[in-house]
């Protein structure tokens, strides 16, 4: 019989619906890189398994400028272009948000106020805030979601033009390209009001 309690009290780092909100961030994102890899493998004048691999070995600077490289380079319809540039940004940024939640430790500083901690990547001593309470970190797993949808339906766009054209040459027209979803919001560091108001702190990176 499974234990509808869990995990056992002791090993609470962080309240069940927090969990819950950032276990499927993490589900979607993985979601997202392995239809954004199907796109990549599309548009790549590579072999299928190669270009496969090549996006897998990448980190995610290289993945993005190559990407768009390619779109650039080889994509001839503008329209589906322009589609798949606004998508690789979109998931860019969820890649941000996403790196951000998967390093960062969660505290609850006040009675449902909550904190992430994260270390900086080029600075392991300085700690960088950020300020996500659960909404906020629901709404980030739907942006993330939207994107995944966005670039699916893209995905069975191209396959299904790619197929038609093997059959009719020529370049089909892209009318069932879906509606471009809003940009995600890119998770920026917390800054006490005082601060926010002086402008004492220059602005960072979320990706610092």
């Amino acid at each position: 019989m499974i234990n509808d309690h869990w995990p056992s009290e002791k090993y609470e780092l962080a309240p069940p619906n927090y969990l819950v909100a950032l276990g499927q961030a993490t589900f979607v994102y993985n979601m997202l890189v392995s239809i954004m890899s199907q796109l990549f493998v599309r548009v790549a004048p590579l072999e299928s398994e190669y270009a496969l691999r090549l996006f897998h070995s990448l980190n995610n600077r290289e993945r993005v400028d190559l990407f768009s490289g390619f779109v650039h380079k080889n994509e001839k319809d503008q329209i589906v272009a322009d589609a798949l540039l606004y998508c690789i940004l979109c998931y860019n940024i969820c890649t941000e948000n996403r790196n951000i939640l998967m390093h960062s430790t969660y505290f609850e500083i006040n009675d449902g106020e909550t904190r992430l901690v994260k270390r900086a990547s080029n600075d392991p001593k300085r700690e960088i805030h950020f300020d996500i309470p659960l909404l906020e970190l629901r709404n980030v797993a739907d942006q993330i979601a939207d994107i995944f949808i966005y670039a699916r339906e893209i995905y069975g766009v191209i396959f299904h033009r790619d197929r038609l054209a093997q059959i009719s040459p020529g370049i089909p027209e892209s009318s069932a390209l879906p509606e471009k979803p809003p940009k995600p919001r890119i998770l920026t560091p917390y800054q006490p009001e005082a601060i926010r108001r002086g402008g004492m702190l220059p602005h960072q990176p979320s990706g610092a």
